[in-house]
């Protein structure tokens, strides 16, 4: 297999579907140098948010494999595409060097979002979105991420861009991973504008005064559906024995899930909480779950014998009766309501409890309490609690809330892992371990190796403790992109 190596000039290719490595000819490594400059002093340009004079990507390509500069691939809807391109850089001396995945609007135009991934001297990697449109750029959002080695270092990693609906999403990936998630809500522009037929392509370049650097393009493909779903084989783990990516055409736009894998809640409430659990909070759409929590209009509230009145509908699937599992990695990348004034009251996550229901053993993965309420002094804005609960009282736990690492959980996607063994439980959060529970005589007595436990993921309307959704508080939903468990 041949490489796109882009040693200190600039160089770019477009490609479709799913392609091998590229070679550019000699034309492309004797670039003009004032060609390099100019484009090394845009990006310096975008990256601080400018509206400058653009050079387009698709302008630069020289490339006898891709006359055209780009070419179009067929997907499922306007606006519906995950790229992921593979690159190796070197780190520069002085100077950077950039890559980008690009998702393009249309078959016929040269506007299109790209991920970018600056490589910097400094041993920094930014990533950063950006749009152009009739040749302008603008920076939309980015994330930097230190420490990755310096001049000389060689770093290997995956570039990739997804566009759906409104959203723009770019994640830099080692090993399957996302290290560096962003993500831009399009208003601006509108999605729905695109027409069917837009493509991919990748672009990088170094500029003439960089020195040291180099960037090869390994290989990149283009996915008809979904957003980045991180790698489907993990070290040390098995089989692949549940997955869920909410993307079967179809449930999409509808208040269903697989019936193989969910069992729906209707009209039964959880404990402590103002909510009832009602199968029309349960959708999926845009490729993900949504679980939400609704205020029921005056005169529409749901009353039962022993519930009492609920004014709020909630959401709660479970696999029940469908899937359980002893020894496992269990995987989440979800968004939480917990980030915003207007979500006080909110609750949810994702636990897991035995099949057999007289041991009293509960693995909470991931349940966060909404935005505070005043009720207590704790701050659980944007983090949500790891729990291993010895019993039902709600007191007898070990439990550890994640890091806060600057997210913005209702906002943004993040991951959550729980990896239990006939040694410990161990919970993580975006690849950080936050806890480590030993599988002791304590923990066997709540939860014997020999039970399996089935999965629960809901949400619920307040609560005592972290207090009740309040006159501000709003509709709110909890997202799910996809749960995966491995066998060990």
């Amino acid at each position: 297999m041949s490489a796109l190596a882009l040693t200190r000039h600039s160089a770019l290719f477009g490609v479709a579907t799913t392609v091998s490595a590229l070679t550019l000819g000699s034309s492309i490594a004797a670039a003009p140098r004032s060609y390099a400059a100019e484009a090394s002093r845009t990006r310096d340009q975008i990256i601080r948010g400018k509206d400058v004079s653009y050079i387009n990507p698709f302008q630069w390509v020289r490339s006898a494999d891709a006359p055209r500069g780009f070419f179009p691939v067929a997907i499922k809807g306007s606006a519906d595409q995950l790229i992921t391109t593979d690159y190796t850089a070197t780190v520069p001396s002085s100077g950077d060097v950039q890559a980008r995945a690009i998702a393009r609007r249309t078959a016929d135009s040269s506007d299109f979002y790209a991920a970018v991934a600056t490589v910097q001297s400094s041993g920094t990697i930014l990533l950063s979105i950006e749009r152009v449109m009739n040749e302008r750029p603008a920076y939309l959002t980015g994330k930097s991420l230190s420490g990755i080695g310096g001049a000389g270092t060689k770093v290997h990693f995956e570039l990739s861009i997804r566009v759906r609906s409104n959203v723009v999403e770019g994640a830099l990936l080692v090993d399957g991973r996302p290290l560096l998630v962003v993500t831009h809500e399009e208003t601006a522009v509108p999605m729905s504008a695109t027409p069917a037929g837009v493509g991919t392509g990748a672009a990088g370049f170094i500029g003439s005064s960089t020195v040291g650097g180099s960037l090869v393009m390994n290989s990149q493909r283009a996915e008809e559906f979904g957003s980045f779903r991180g790698a489907k084989t993990v070290a040390g783990w098995g089989k692949l024995i549940f997955e869920d990516d909410f993307d079967d055409v179809r449930y999409q736009g509808t208040a269903n899930v697989d019936p193989t894998k969910w069992n729906i809640r209707h009209r039964d409430w959880s404990n402590h909480d103002i909510g009832v659990n009602d199968r029309n909070n349960v959708r999926v759409a845009d490729s993900a779950l949504e679980l939400w929590t609704t205020h029921y209009p005056e005169g529409q509230e749901v009353t039962g014998t022993r519930m009492g009145t609920r004014e709020w509908g909630t959401a709660y699937i479970d696999s029940i009766g469908k899937f359980s599992a002893k020894f496992f990695r269990a995987e989440i990348r979800m968004r939480t309501p917990n980030s915003h004034p207007d979500q006080k009251g909110a609750w949810g996550g994702l636990w897991f409890r035995p099949d057999n229901t007289r041991f009293g053993g509960e693995i909470d993965v991931a349940e966060n309490f909404g935005y505070p309420t005043g009720t207590q002094r704790f701050n659980q804005t944007n983090i949500a609690e790891s729990t291993f609960h010895y019993d039902q009282t709600g007191h007898n736990k070990y439990n550890r809330w994640q890091p806060k690492l600057g997210q913005q959980s209702s906002d943004e996607y993040h991951i959550w892992v729980i990896e239990r063994t006939a040694t410990d439980l161990v919970y993580s959060f975006d690849g950080v371990e936050i806890a480590r529970i030993p599988n002791d005589d304590k923990f066997k007595a709540a939860l014997p190796d020999s039970e399996p436990v089935n999965i629960r993921l809901n949400t619920q309307a307040g609560n005592n403790f972290w207090g009740f959704p309040t006159d501000a508080t709003a509709d709110h939903v909890l997202k799910v992109d996809y749960l995966r468990i491995w066998a060990k």
